[in-house]
């Protein structure tokens, strides 16, 4: 597989491309992370794209993930409608649009407490799934090897369950 390339961004976020199996995209922090949540972030993201790409058999997996922290309408991301992932703080249950990855007012939504920094209930490897799972119903249905890695054939593991 190869690598995957994460970076911490002062530059604006855009809408996700997917070219070649490689799906890259941006996540926006929505609060002020410090360096030790941003590490969390780009570990989780890391982890997410193995789970993923073994989902799809390594047909596809995640390429040029831009993070950029402390995002707002007004800052950094330009504008949170063209980006793939938020992430805010605090907890509550992570949710994805169904089928429009590169579109704009559309996007998968993860806490960072409940799903990201927890180190009790939903530690590492469930965090991981979490990103592959919302990642899967957010890629677009033209892409059949994401659906049938959930309708046809299930892997009980993705769930975020």
């Amino acid at each position: 597989m190869a690598a995957l390339a994460l970076s911490v961004a002062v530059a604006s976020g855009g809408n996700g491309n997917f070219r070649d199996g490689v799906y890259d995209f941006c996540v926006a922090v929505l609060f002020n992370a410090t360096p030790a949540q941003l590490a969390a972030i780009r570990a989780k993201f890391t982890e997410g794209n193995r789970v993923f790409a073994d989902a799809l058999d390594g047909q596809q997996r995640f390429g040029t993930i831009t993070i950029v922290n402390d995002c707002t309408i007004d800052n950094k991301c330009g504008s949170l409608e063209v980006v793939e992932f938020w992430i805010l703080p605090g907890g509550g249950r992570a949710y994805a649009t169904s089928g429009t990855y590169g579109e704009r007012n559309e996007h998968v939504v993860m806490y960072f407490d409940q799903q990201i920094g927890s180190d009790g209930f939903t530690g590492d490897e469930t965090c991981a799934h979490t990103i592959a799972h919302e990642m899967i119903h957010h890629a677009p249905p033209k892409r059949p090897l994401c659906w049938r890695a959930i309708n046809g054939r299930p892997r009980r593991w993705i769930s975020s369950r």
